[in-house]
């Protein structure tokens, strides 16, 4: 998301590919970090936080811990200089989430609203902030999966939404001439740009979240997919799926029938079954206060960059 503002940003001259990060840096590395930098992951500034189940993501627990999330970023020492390679970081989302608050009023979630939620009709959605009260960058924004294709349709349409064109066109272009390779993935052929995952060889990029969230935008089929879940699925198997199941040469007539089994078959994956009691365990009915099970509604989960909510499910807990 915040990926999406700085190109609105940039196109009305409030912010700059090349603006530094650092004003007051006397590391030279340091001062040689800019918004692109930001933007593709590469500020070199010492981070963990893997993409993949190889290790805890230590630098942005630390970062959630501290009461200033930017301040933290900022205190972070050097591992390599700005451009050396790709290094997946919340905290340069983060910076640049402040940054854009500085150029833009102060205020980034207006300017996000008025920008780009209220144009596309995003109304229903929740982004956390952090102890300054700033949009957090890097994740924690939830959105209905709808609304998630809306972003998706507006840069499969090169950031035209009906008769206004929100975004650069320019700035969507980026996306598949991405030339910062993601190797810490370890799946080949991915690339970052400005927030997005990139398939430069097959035209495909994607936005994807915590847990398995994601907008997949397909220029060559016309077609934009949303998924929610709460586990991470393979992503090229997942992309795989998408482009099997992509088949119409163009847009798809209204059908009454498919889309009256398709609301039946969503209505009975998300409606809440009761579950068979047993017998109560010796000692749980003779004791008052004593074992019992509950069962308890969770709330929608909110998702990491691209945002989205799942489905609610119902948790066992003892009590």
């Amino acid at each position: 998301m915040v990926g999406t503002l700085a190109g609105i940003a940039i196109e009305e001259g409030k912010l700059r590919l090349g603006d530094p990060v650092f004003d007051d840096a006397t590391d030279p590395r340091r001062a040689a970090v800019t918004v692109a930098h930001l933007l593709d992951m590469t500020s070199g500034i010492d981070w963990t936080e893997p993409l993949n189940d190889r290790g805890k993501p230590v630098s942005l627990i630390e970062m959630e811990r501290s009461r200033d999330w930017a301040a933290y970023v900022r205190g972070r020492p050097m591992a390599q200089a700005p451009g050396a390679g790709f290094n997946y970081n919340s905290g340069n989302s983060q910076l640049l989430s402040a940054l854009l608050a500085r150029r833009t009023g102060g205020d980034l979630r207006a300017y996000a609203t008025e920008r780009l939620f209220e144009p596309l009709g995003i109304a229903d959605l929740r982004w956390r902030q952090d102890p300054q009260g700033l949009p957090v960058g890097g994740f924690g924004l939830a959105l209905q999966p709808r609304d998630m294709a809306k972003i998706g349709q507006l840069y499969l349409r090169g950031g035209r939404w009906e008769d206004r064109q929100l975004l650069p066109a320019a700035w969507v272009a980026r996306n598949l001439a991405a030339t910062v390779e993601m190797k810490d993935l370890g799946t080949p052929g991915f690339f970052y740009a400005n927030g997005w995952w990139t398939l430069p060889a097959r035209r495909i990029y994607m936005a994807m979240g915590h847990n398995g969230q994601g907008i997949v935008v397909l220029p060559e089929a016309d077609a934009v997919a949303v998924f929610t879940s709460t586990r991470a699925a393979p992503v090229p198997l997942l992309i795989e799926r998408i482009l099997r199941s992509v088949k119409a040469g163009g847009a798809v007539a209204d059908d009454a029938a498919a889309q009256a089994a398709l609301e039946a078959s969503v209505a009975k994956a998300t409606a809440e079954k009761p579950s068979e009691v047993g017998p109560v365990p010796e000692g749980g009915a003779a004791t008052p206060g004593g074992p019992h099970l509950a069962l308890r509604q969770q709330p929608p989960s909110d998702c990491a960059a691209c945002g989205s909510r799942s489905i609610p499910r119902t948790r066992t807990t003892r009590s």
